[in-house]
Parts: structure tokens; sequence; C-alpha cells
């Protein structure tokens, strides 16, 4: 395909620029061909209905994933999907053919599960009171018990790896059982409470062995509608907290042939992401003027560290301030990978009130879950995804929409944390 000179080159200026020009001036729209593509088969194929994501957001990690993780690990007749211990032995194998990483990031063969008899009295519980905190998921049977830590988002709680390991090498360790911890993260993160048992635990993903796993329980359930239905939505919720891999792939060969007929552009490649992030950081400044604006006095914006695309702090006064206070006197609102904004409270002297803190919040219509080292976040608007900063500059009415949608969220948000905060501490 032949580079078309675009109409608004200056044949005077510098070479560089004018072959960048030439380069772009049809990118677009062929990026826009291909979006429209994909829109039109996601309408064909329906592909966006999700019965989870109806009913639960795609990164909760409790309501959603932890509850279905567990549903099919249970080889209970209570389960109810009927399969016995199918999944869980999918998911044993899934461990053989694709071994944990240790802290150092080596694989690690865990030999014991060739002795784990699934003809054996198993049990699968579900966020398991322990006298060292609460386990996700905890497979127990005469050979031992493996504990399973769902991390999706959220931090980690004190020393909460290295509370786990203790209680598995208490009660089953050193009463000559097998006791084995797995971390489970999106991309197989290092623990950061494992302190001395960095050796007492092993690191799994959703990438690298949920994914596997569910497309084992896929092949094998292939018969049964219901069942193999459910597991087809549930690799898309997966894929979709991991960027949508099957899509990503087929879009990005695309983008790749796209390129590949346009090949000036990829030399300007830098200057093109630097020039954005720029613009980001220009629009972010506009944005949270216009926020500030149409908030009350009682709510005040402040950057953190110069970066207001990235960060900030509500200063909140007045009477929702006072009651905030005894908190602390802050929120935070945090940008992840440009994607997500959240407003959260940082964590403070809860006095182990957390859930029945953030059970409130839902009741005053805020849904919420724990994020990172704070509680009760909040998704808010995001106008500095790559998609949103297009329309941003394309037309300047859409920042004021949003900055009015960030605004009214903001302000809700502070009356309920007071209203929840009383509520919670008076009892």
């Amino acid at each position: 395909m032949a580079e078309t000179v675009a109409p608004f080159a200056d044949s005077t200026e510098q070479e560089p620029l004018a072959d960048l020009r030439r380069a772009l001036v049809a990118v677009p729209h062929e990026f826009d061909k291909l979006k429209a593509q994909q829109e039109t088969h996601l309408k064909a194929t329906k592909g966006r209905f999700n019965i989870f994501t109806v009913l639960r957001n795609a990164h909760e990690e409790a309501g959603l994933h932890t509850r279905y993780l567990h549903h099919l690990l249970n080889p209970s007749p209570i389960a109810g999907h009927d399969c016995g211990t199918l999944f869980l032995e999918l998911f044993l194998q899934t461990l053989k053919d694709i071994p944990p990483q240790r802290h150092d990031g080596q694989s690690t063969q865990l030999q014991q599960l060739a002795e784990f008899d699934l003809a054996a009295d198993v049990k699968v519980e579900r966020e398991t009171r322990i006298p060292d905190g609460q386990i996700d998921i905890l497979i127990k049977s005469p050979w031992g018990a493996i504990a399973i830590e769902n991390k999706i988002y959220a931090g980690e709680q004190d020393e909460q790896i290295s509370r786990y390991a203790r209680y598995l090498r208490r009660e089953y360790i050193n009463q000559g059982k097998n006791g084995i911890l797995l971390y489970l993260t999106r991309e197989g993160d290092q623990s950061i409470t494992c302190g001395e048992f960095k050796d007492a635990y092993h690191r799994i993903s959703y990438r690298s062995h949920i994914l596997p796993w569910i497309e084992k329980c896929l092949k094998e359930t292939y018969p049964h509608v219901n069942i193999n239905q459910a597991l087809q939505q549930y690799r898309n919720v997966v894929e979709q907290l991991l960027g949508n891999p099957r899509m990503e792939k087929m879009y990005m060969s695309q983008v790749k042939e796209l390129l590949r007929s346009y090949p000036g552009i990829i030399r300007h490649i830098n200057d093109i992401a630097n020039a954005r992030d720029e613009l980001r950081k220009e629009c972010g400044e506009i944005f949270w003027k216009q926020v500030q604006d149409k908030l009350p006095p009682t709510i005040v914006i402040k950057p953190l560290a110069g970066s207001p695309e990235n960060c900030l702090w509500w200063s909140v006064t007045g009477q929702a301030g006072d009651i905030i206070s005894k908190l602390e006197p802050w929120i935070a609102y945090e940008l992840k990978n440009n994607k997500e904004f959240y407003i959260c409270v940082p964590r403070g002297n809860f006095k182990g009130k957390e859930e029945s803190f953030e059970k409130e919040m839902r009741t005053l219509g805020h849904e919420v879950e724990r994020k990172g080292g704070y509680n009760a976040a909040r998704l808010l608007p995001n106008p500095f995804s790559d998609d949103a900063l297009s329309k941003i500059l394309a037309d300047k009415d859409q920042m004021n929409v949003m900055a009015s949608e960030c605004a009214v969220v903001i302000a809700d948000y502070v009356e309920a944390l007071g209203k929840a905060w009383q509520k919670t501490f008076a009892e």
C-alpha cells in the first residue's frame, strides 16, 4: 500500500516531520476500520454478554473469583456441578504440567502431589477462618492441605503469607502431613509478606495456571452444555483481567500488517509516545481544575508528587471531614495503568470492622472492594485512557462531561463515607 502525501504537509518543513505527516495521514482511518471490524464481530457473536460481569465486577476477588474457583474445585455434591473430583484433578494436573515458581522465580515441581489421593475424603473450603487469619481456599484431605491465597488487585495484609505458612507448618507439616501454600495473582507476583518463609510458598498465576486449567475443564465438559458455557464465560472474564489475550493476539496481527504497510511511522514511535504523555499531563491539569470547580468548598483536590494525572489526595473538611478524620484525614484517588481510576480510603484503625464498613458503603449505593493498601475502593470515570484522551482532544466538551461525572461521584462518595463511618463505629 503506497503512502499518501498529506495535503497539509509544508514543502519547507523538516524532512523527519514531513515524513511523519505522510506516514500518519491514513493510519488513523485504518485503525478505525480495525476497531469497527472488532465491534461488528462482538455484536454478531454477542461476545460482550457475560453472566459473571452482569452480577459482579470482573476484578472482584472474593465475590467472583474465589467463589467460582472454590465451586469448581469442590468435589462435594453440594457444589452442584455434579462433576465430582474432575475439576480438582485437572487443577492438580495443571500444577504438575506447569510447575509453580518459588519466591526467587525458579520453577519447582511439587513432587508431593503425586501422593494426593482423590478417592480419599477431600474437602474444599472457602474463606476458612483460622487463628492466623482467613484462607481464601483450603483443600484438605488425609494427605494434608493446599492453601490458596487469591490476589487480583488487593495488597497483602500484614505478614499474611508468613501467617499462613506458619499455620500449614504447625497444623500439617509438623504432624507428618503435606502442606502447600499457593499465592495466586494475575501474573504470578512475588509475595511481599513472606518474610522468613520465602521457600514455603509457591507462585501461580491466572495467566499461566488458571487459564490452562479452565481450558482443560472445557475439553472435559464439552458434552455438558450448561457447565461448558459457564466455563467459557469464566474464561472470558479471566481473559478480560489479563487484557483479552486471544482478541489482543488477533488485533495485534492486524496492527503489525498495518505497520508493515506504513513503515515510516515506526521510526517516530517513541516521539509519538512521549508527545502523548505530555498531552495526557496537560489535560490532567485542566481536568482536575474543572473537577475542583464543580466540587463544594469542603472537598479540596491536592496533587500528589506533582503528578496530577497519576494520583491525587482529597482533603475533606466540614462535618463529613470531621467524621472521616477519625480514620485518616485523606481520601486517595489512584490511577491503574491508564485504564481505571479509584477513590480509596487509606487503612486506619478499623479495629476489625472493615467488612462492616464496606457493607455499609454498599447499602449506600457504592459498589466497593479492597484495593492495594486501601479499603473501600470505588471506580471513577477515567479521562486518561488513550481512547478517552483521543476523544477529549477531538472534543473539549467531553472533558467537561467527564469532570462533571467525577465531581458527582466524589461528592456522593464523601457523603457516604461520613455516613458509613458514623454508623459502623457508633455500634
